[in-house]
């Protein structure tokens, strides 16, 4: 290897920042992208033979729980549904045929039915459970000093510029000589700091409203909680780079109160996971080659610099 690959070669503690980073944003896209299909099958309190999906109307967004709808009396298998939503709201769709799509548009929900044999009766009911994508939306970063930029504005809760933040940084290295080598692999324990923002808005309840800084607490927890879910889980034991990480474990989590200088960011609470991290460090052998002469010389510049500079010829 020559010199300048060494140089421009990427640390392994640089992989493993990549990779917690990369992990983040992996797995929260395809959940969202799961959530937002829904189409989970129905349950059924009867022996109808009459099936059903359901599925998320275009441009809706369920919240996360449980959608029942219940048949009121019906003839035929005709009548009156309700459907009421985590919630608690409620859409009514009345059919007209026993093999209609039960269509729900105040809720954003439709319940595609495939019709079999015995036709739905008086008081079935259909529950699915919907989880909401956005509550798996996160925006990733890494090294940072500030990525809480995009709450300055005062974004509307719901919107892209409200979700959580996540920020990855490196914060240190250590090395343990025992089980290492002295010449090309050190054993080494790094410590990770995966930051969490979560921004709140004040919003009017049918109490009162709730303050800004609670919601943005109550979100930071809950990005918090995700994001070391998705760390811990089994299959990122090695995160991802088996052969290099040993193992990953958090050190510690703490709440914190970003703030711009000695001033506290707004609306914006703050969360850290500090991850620990074993795994080797490499150091590449550099293959020699024969200097056949070194100019070397010193010299002032303009402007008092003192400048060595070398001219060498290799063999």
């Amino acid at each position: 290897m020559t010199i300048a690959a060494l140089i421009a070669k990427q640390d392994n503690v640089e992989l493993v920042r990549d990779a917690i980073a990369a992990i983040l944003a992996v797995e929260t896209a395809q959940q969202q992208t799961y959530a937002a299909s829904v189409a989970a099958t129905v349950t059924r309190s009867d022996d109808s033979d009459y099936t059903a999906t359901a599925a998320v109307n275009d441009g809706a967004h369920l919240e996360d729980g449980i959608y029942t709808a219940t048949a009121g009396t019906l003839t035929a298998g005709v009548g009156e549904w309700t459907c009421v939503s985590p919630s608690g709201r409620e859409d009514t769709f009345t059919s007209t045929a026993a093999d209609d799509d039960l269509e729900f548009p105040a809720l954003g929900i439709t319940f595609d039915v495939t019709a079999v044999s015995e036709e739905w009766d008086t008081g079935d009911v259909l529950a699915v459970w919907s989880p909401d994508p956005r509550l798996w939306k996160l925006r990733v970063f890494k090294e940072r000093t500030a990525p809480w930029g995009a709450f300055l504005a005062a974004p509307d809760s719901g919107t892209d510029d409200a979700v959580p933040i996540v920020n990855v940084w490196f914060d240190r290295e250590d090395f343990d000589e025992a089980s290492s080598d002295y010449i090309e692999r050190q054993n080494a324990d790094g410590k990770f700091h995966v930051d969490v923002y979560g921004y709140g808005k004040a919003a009017a309840t049918e109490i009162g409203h709730t303050p800004a800084d609670l919601r943005a607490a109550l979100e930071a927890q809950r990005a918090m909680r995700l994001v070391r879910n998705i760390l811990m889980a089994a299959e990122y034991m090695e995160l991802g780079l088996s052969g290099t990480v040993w193992k990953r474990f958090p050190d510690s989590i703490t709440a914190f109160q970003p703030t711009d200088g000695d001033r506290p960011i707004q609306h914006v609470m703050g969360m850290r996971l500090v991850l620990g991290v074993r795994f080797n460090e490499v150091s590449p052998q550099v293959e020699l080659i024969p200097c056949g002469g070194i100019l070397a010389r010193v010299h002032t510049e303009i402007d008092g610099e003192v400048v060595f500079s070398v001219e060498q010829t290799f063999s």
